[in-house]
This record gives C-alpha cells, structure tokens and sequence, in this order.
C-alpha cells in the first residue's frame, strides 16, 4: 500500500527528470498558491484526524483536493497524475479511517498507509516548489545531503543523536519541551530534532562519508 505508489511515484519522477520536464512553470500567484495549499492541506489533515473531526476533515480535505487539482490543470499540468494519485489515497484513506482506531502507525492501520502515502506526494511536490523557486542554500543543502545518504538518515539518530542526546543531558531538556497537554510543541520539538539529524548527515554527505548496504 506504500511501496507500489512510491515505486510508481519514483518511475514517473525518473521519466520527467530524463525528458527535462521538472521544472515548474512560473505563474505568478495561482502557482504558489498551489503548492501552499498542497502543504497547508497537510497540515489541516494532520489537525481533523489528531481531534477526530472525520466528516468535516473528510470534506474540507475532499473539496480542497478538488481546488488543487483545478490549479494544478492550469500552472503545472505535468504534476497531475502525481496529485491524482495523491488525493485518491487521501481520500480513501480518510473514508475508511472511521472505520478504525485513526491514522495509527502501531498498531499500522489501512488509513495511515493510504493517507501517509497520499501526503508524502503532496510534500514531495512542495518540497520541490521550494527547491525550484527559493534561493539554493542551507535548508536545500539539508536536504539534498540527507537525500544522498538514505540509510545513514535511517541509523543515524539512534546510533548517534540519542546517545549524545543522553550524555549531555539535552534529553531532558527535549522530554521536558514535549507536554502531553501541547501535543503541537511536541511536533516542532521533534521537526527540529529530525533536521538537526538531517543537517549532521548532509555534513556526513560532504565528506563522502556513505552507509551501504
């Protein structure tokens, strides 16, 4: 349910590198829109399955696809099929997540798989929207470093980050700045523990340092 769209999603990306059609027409203001509504739909998805507002998620989610799709159709037509395959696992995950627990990932639940999917191409697209229209620097090269070392990304915090974390005592200092009360500050506390893992391995990156398999 998430390796066959991400092998597809990878074929199609490797076809539109190969034939020079990545980039992103520039638009004006419908384009950014666009691909900030791509990453605020995200957001609001994240926000109606945390407080359970499953109808009112649904169709907010549903008619906002519904939007990006009629953008997408005119600013980045090339993009479609990667927002069509998007939206139809957003929106049948969403469907069957009343029918269980929510997007969970222990227990791994049919709606986490399908909407887990359907976000990470929504991220991916805008990911790359910022890679094509903001100046190439600091959060790019993050990227890109973190990209280039998959399986270094994959060890690297609990074979490096968390030991120091705990040696220095900075895990204290994370627990304590994860409220069970405040579950939104316990999600930028853990992007910023994520990126400054990414940043270390994109330094692991430079030095063509590589962890194989």
């Amino acid at each position: 349910m998430i390796l066959l769209p991400a092998t597809w999603v990878g074929d199609r990306l490797l076809h539109m590198q190969e034939e020079q059609t990545t980039e992103i027409p520039r638009g004006g203001l419908l384009t950014h829109l666009l691909f900030w509504g791509m990453f605020l739909l995200v957001v609001w998805i994240c926000i109606s399955s945390y407080n359970r507002w499953l109808s009112d998620g649904k169709w907010f989610s549903f008619f906002t696809l519904l939007l990006l799709f009629w953008l997408m159709k005119k600013k980045a037509p090339r993009y479609l099929p990667l927002l069509y395959l998007s939206g139809l696992l957003i929106f049948f995950g969403l469907w069957i997540e009343r029918f269980e627990p929510g997007l969970t990932k222990v227990p791994c639940s049919f709606s986490y798989c399908f909407v887990s999917g359907g976000v990470a191409i929504l991220m991916l697209m805008w990911l790359h929207y910022l890679s094509e229209f903001l100046p190439r620097g600091f959060l790019s090269g993050i990227f890109s470093g973190a990209g280039a070392n998959p399986l270094m990304s994959y060890v690297a915090h609990g074979m490096f980050v968390t030991p120091l974390m705990r040696i220095t005592y900075i895990e204290v200092l994370y627990r304590w700045a994860r409220p069970a009360d405040y579950p939104w500050i316990g999600t930028l506390s853990a992007f910023l523990l994520v990126l400054f893992t990414m940043w270390l391995v994109s330094l692991v990156s430079k030095k063509r340092i590589y962890w194989r398999a």
